[in-house]
């Protein structure tokens, strides 16, 4: 363990508003005694206030107002880190390396040992992340923080086409199970959106490059998927049983589209595009547990995709 760790590690000790012995930390972190007091000399040299008593009943402690500061968490909030953590580590966060370090130190340092065994299971949806996916993630990372302009070999949905593209990063996005990055295209002039797992190759160029300050970091990524009420919308209308309709109003885009539900139906407003392109498929997904009641077009949409499939598969 590095200095700078075996430090931290007896702030964490020492926050903890008891007092602790030199003996004690030296039994924890496994390390002479004379080395506990070289550290604690030098947190102390630093402006940690260390108060140090002598006796059978003394120890070091910290003065109460320095473990108010926001450095320390009390224990339900160092439990809801731990817990973030696991579900960032299960999700495919690309700086996994440095989770679960921190997670480490968190169990070993913070966590009470009546709380250090996790208390909930975090189950990965989908396969552990490549050591490819997480380099490129870290260094399209690096790009957005120093705003370099990056070179990309970027594939396109559905296709092998293949297309090179100059792009400046602005953010990362995770979204139903992948990454992609917001970025604005210098080949097309916008701002796209660019799934990770699309880029076949990466190249970092010298140019700089400043985000607009109409640039909305918080919701440009979903701004783009969610209806857009300038354009022309066509009206929806499904039955069904009580849990299917409930689940389908949950839906994250058929949500932001629903005018009316009642225990059996509901009724939507959705951009023509997307209802005659894109709902035939989504509903197929639920079954017989809906019906279309309006538009009818969409039953033979529906029926003509199912074909579709029943011949792939012949």
């Amino acid at each position: 363990m590095a200095k700078s760790d075996h430090l931290l590690a007896i702030l964490w000790m020492l926050q903890s508003g008891k007092k602790v012995t030199a003996q004690y930390i030296s039994e924890q972190l496994e390390m002479n005694i004379r080395t506990v007091y070289r550290y604690i000399d030098t947190l102390s040299a630093s402006g940690v206030p260390i108060v140090a008593e002598a006796g059978h009943h003394g120890g070091y402690s910290l003065l109460t107002q320095f473990i108010e500061v926001p450095l320390f968490f009390d224990a339900e909030e160092q439990q809801s880190l731990y817990h973030a953590a696991l579900f960032a580590e299960e999700a495919g966060y690309y700086g996994n390396t440095a989770l679960k370090r921190a997670i480490s130190k968190i169990k070993q340092h913070a966590l009470k040992p009546s709380t250090s065994a996790p208390l909930l299971d975090v189950i990965p949806y989908q396969p552990e992340m490549s050591s490819r996916a997480e380099i490129l993630l870290r260094e399209i990372d690096q790009a957005i923080r120093s705003r370099t302009t990056i070179h990309i070999q970027y594939c396109r949905a559905n296709t092998e086409e293949v297309q090179s593209r100059d792009i400046n990063p602005f953010k990362l996005t995770y979204w139903k199970h992948a990454w992609y990055v917001t970025a604005f295209c210098q080949l097309r002039e916008e701002i796209r959106h660019f799934k990770i797992n699309r880029i076949n190759s990466f190249k970092l160029l010298s140019n700089q490059f400043d985000i607009p300050d109409d640039f909305d970091v918080q919701s440009s990524f979903m701004t783009d998927l969610l209806p857009n009420p300038r354009e022309t919308q066509g009206e929806l209308i499904l039955s069904g049983d009580t849990s299917t309709i409930d689940s389908i109003c949950q839906h994250w885009y058929f949500k932001h589209c629903l005018i009316e539900q009642n225990q059996n139906r509901a009724v939507f407003m959705i951009e023509t595009s997307v209802l005659d392109e894109q709902v035939p498929s989504l509903l197929i997904a639920y079954g017989t547990s809906i019906q279309v009641v309006s538009p009818v077009e969409i039953k033979s949409k529906i029926i003509d995709r199912l074909y579709e499939l029943i011949a792939s598969h012949q």
